[in-house]
């Protein structure tokens, strides 16, 4: 097939039609098709990287966050968005992997400027590491009791011989004194994270060079059966936060906080995402669109719903 094209007084030139889609077809492409991955987001104007100027010691590792701020003065985690760099890589490497992006690990001491960048927006701070050496290591939550068929989430905090301490949950090495009771997680993502399997206690230990310290895990015989999320329903604004709380029910009637041990989710993460990580479970934040999302807890087969609405 062809396609005739000419102007009035010219000689009439007969072109392939393929040659016109072809052309047609690049010169969309050149124009943009809107469809690059690391472009940043509309309204992005702003990435701050977290925490501000931290110090660590040599052989420990660094979690950094990195929030979007939009023109609407909206905020957002976008850590696993961004690409992290470090500047010095004989300093401090930082992780672009899923599971642990965002994570520095100290190479030697010195400083280096860590960035996170989403399309032509970046933001940074600097990683310090220090000659401190790890001298003791404490486990949180201490001589905790979950039901049979639970999670626990575990901490080990160290304090350094320059008196400083630090959060060495992801670089630490954890083991269960009974895997029969319950295992415990160390790879990405589910490090220091107890899996319970039977009824029991086991002794849960973190441990950094050759300094540990430990805690101990009960696991009773009853069983989860339900689980109630409050707040049962709310209402949250752009850039809003919401702490969501999970108590479960056992099969002995008896109730617990089990905010740390579920795992959260949202129905619609445009609306609003909750977070997983330690120390901020079951924390909402809203974001740009207007609407409504189920906020969810579930642990084993067992989940329980609350209504987040962004009016």
């Amino acid at each position: 097939m062809y396609y005739t094209n000419f102007k009035k007084g010219e000689k009439q030139m007969k072109v392939p039609l393929k040659i016109w889609v072809v052309a047609l077809l690049l010169a969309f492409f050149a124009a943009g098709c809107g469809c690059g991955g690391d472009e940043a987001p509309s309204g992005l104007v702003s990435i701050e990287v977290t925490p501000v100027n931290p110090s660590i010691a040599l052989g420990t590792h660094q979690q950094f966050t990195a929030t979007g701020i939009f023109s609407d003065n909206a905020r957002q985690d976008i850590t696993n968005s961004v690409t992290w760099s470090s500047a010095v890589e004989s300093v401090a490497t930082i992780s672009n992997e899923t599971g642990s992006n965002g994570l520095a690990a100290s190479r030697s001491v010195g400083s280096s400027t860590v960035t996170a960048t989403l399309g032509s927006i970046s933001g940074s701070t600097t990683l310090t590491v220090t000659t401190a050496v790890l001298v003791s290591i404490v486990v949180t939550p201490e001589n905790s009791s979950v039901g049979q068929g639970a999670h626990q989430q575990f901490t080990a905090t160290g304090t350094f011989s320059d008196n400083t301490t630090q959060d060495i949950t992801k670089s630490a090495h954890w083991s269960s004194s009974d895997t029969t009771i319950a295992t415990i997680g160390n790879t990405a993502g589910s490090k220091g994270l107890a899996v319970t399997v039977a009824a029991g206690s086991t002794t849960i230990t973190a441990t950094s060079g050759g300094i540990s310290g430990s805690t101990l895990l009960t696991v009773s015989g009853a069983k989860l059966v339900s689980i109630t999320v409050t707040p049962a329903t709310t209402f949250a604004g752009f850039n809003t936060t919401v702490q969501y709380t999970a108590v479960g029910t056992f099969s002995d009637n008896t109730s617990e906080d089990i905010t740390n041990v579920v795992t959260w989710s949202s129905s619609d993460p445009s609306i609003a995402t909750i977070s997983n990580e330690p120390g901020s479970k079951g924390l909402a934040t809203t974001d740009h669109r207007l609407g409504s999302t189920t906020i969810t807890a579930t642990l084993g087969d067992v989940s329980g719903s609350a209504l987040l609405i962004d009016p």
